[in-house]
């Protein structure tokens, strides 16, 4: 019997997938986006699709912006865009091994805009 001992070229066995789905090397990744899960872990899929919520909200934005032209819409759209940019800019100028993630940014935007 022979054995292979290149397991990289092996694709992993799964009991079903999906067509939203594609095999991945690190598991699964749903299509048209970076987003990879674990097949094995209930959670997993439900946080890969969470994770793509902020696409789903600047469609929203764009969404509602176009359809009812309100200045408040607009502008929360903005604030978290420069929110984003903000986070996007210290990440490259501080260069730690861990800084600030992008959902800190969001969150005080969505959580700070009514107040004001």
């Amino acid at each position: 019997m022979e054995r292979r001992s290149d397991l990289s070229s092996q694709e992993p066995s799964l009991p079903h997938t999906s067509p939203t789905t594609t095999i991945g090397h690190h598991g699964l990744a749903i299509l048209s986006t970076h987003v990879h899960y674990d097949p094995a872990d209930p959670i997993s899929h439900a946080c890969a699709y969470l994770a793509l919520v902020p696409q789903a909200l600047v469609i929203t934005y764009v969404a509602l912006i176009w359809s009812t032209r309100e200045v408040e819409i607009l502008l929360m759209f903005a604030g978290q865009m420069g929110c984003e940019a903000v986070n996007w800019l210290l990440k490259r100028t501080i260069k730690e091994q861990r800084p600030p993630r992008a959902y800190i940014a969001f969150i005080f935007t969505v959580t700070f805009t009514p107040l004001l």
